[in-house]
Formats: C-alpha cells, sequence, structure tokens
C-alpha cells in the first residue's frame, strides 16, 4: 500500500484529484463496493486497474481464465456508473 499511497500524494501534488482503495480483483463484492465508493465521490474519469498475475502464481491451465476474470469483474461493476 505505500507505492499506491506515495502514487496518490504525486498526483494530488501534481494538483490531480487522486485516491486509492486496494481490493482483490477477483472477489465480485469487493469491486463492487470499489465501484460505490468510486461513485459517491463523484464523476467517475479513470479507473486503474493495475493488477496482475504472473504464471508463477497459477496452476498453468487456469492462468489464462484467471486473467480474464477479474479484468472483467471491475469492468462489470464499473459499467453503470
Amino acid at each position: 500500500m505505500a507505492k499506491l499511497e506515495r502514487a496518490v500524494t504525486e498526483l494530488q501534488e501534481a494538483g490531480y484529484e487522486a485516491y486509492a482503495k486496494t481490493c482483490d480483483t477477483s472477489v465480485r463484492s469487493q469491486v463492487q463496493e470499489l465501484a460505490a465508493y468510486a461513485a459517491e465521490l463523484g464523476e467517475i474519469k479513470n479507473v486503474i486497474h493495475a493488477a496482475g498475475l504472473s504464471p508463477a502464481m497459477a496452476i498453468l491451465r487456469n492462468c489464462s481464465a484467471s486473467m480474464h476474470w477479474a479484468p472483467s469483474i471491475s469492468i462489470r461493476s464499473f459499467q453503470n456508473i
């Protein structure tokens, strides 16, 4: 979280309105909570989905499916905001 907080501070010091909130993008309820949090802040202009999955973190046959699952949850959770 320290890297994320530093990034937010840098953006804010540069004059941007920036917020950070972490969640497990593979858990739909957490992404929906993130989307609700973001919606409460006002108009959403950008969402940075910086989650990653290394092939070393998943069984190879499941890796491709995992890499597509989390972003699709994010897209669906933010699409109507």
